[in-house]
């Protein structure tokens, strides 16, 4: 099995920690998914907005379906953020005990961390997955 961190997993080596990663990974990704379509919309609702002379603000006090739509994106969006930094935390806690498990830590640190400012917990793992590689033989 292969998982989109690139790191192969077999039964034997289907840690909590790689399970936790890959769990962080899909949740990652349906936030991204949600953050894309939420971008969309809103293009598309200042069209609208800019078409009908309504400023945008009045048009987002509406109860237009387009409007509602994105409410819920909005509270899906937070609600990934919430299990993804969750989940970062646990995978923090979780010792890395093999190469995979560095290498994966250090995935998901940068991952985390994005073209922003430092974001919460990605320093702290990638620190914790190159120490652990420090300490592989070899």
């Amino acid at each position: 099995m292969q998982n989109k961190l690139n790191v192969p997993l077999t039964d034997i080596e289907a840690s909590d920690l790689l399970l936790a990663i890959v769990e962080w990974t899909s949740l990652n990704d349906q936030r991204v998914a949600r953050i894309q379509e939420w971008q969309r919309m809103e293009t598309q609702l200042f069209s609208k907005a800019k078409r009908s002379c309504i400023a945008v603000q009045k048009y987002l006090k509406t109860d237009r379906p387009e409007v509602e739509t994105m409410k819920a994106l909005d509270r899906r969006i937070e609600e990934l953020g919430q299990l993804t930094e969750d989940l970062a935390a646990k995978i923090l806690s979780l010792p890395a005990e093999s190469l995979a498990e560095a290498i994966a830590k250090i995935e998901v640190g940068l991952k985390i961390q994005g073209p922003e400012d430092w974001q919460p917990y990605a320093l702290d793992l990638v620190e914790d997955g190159l120490g652990a590689l420090r300490k592989q033989p070899g």
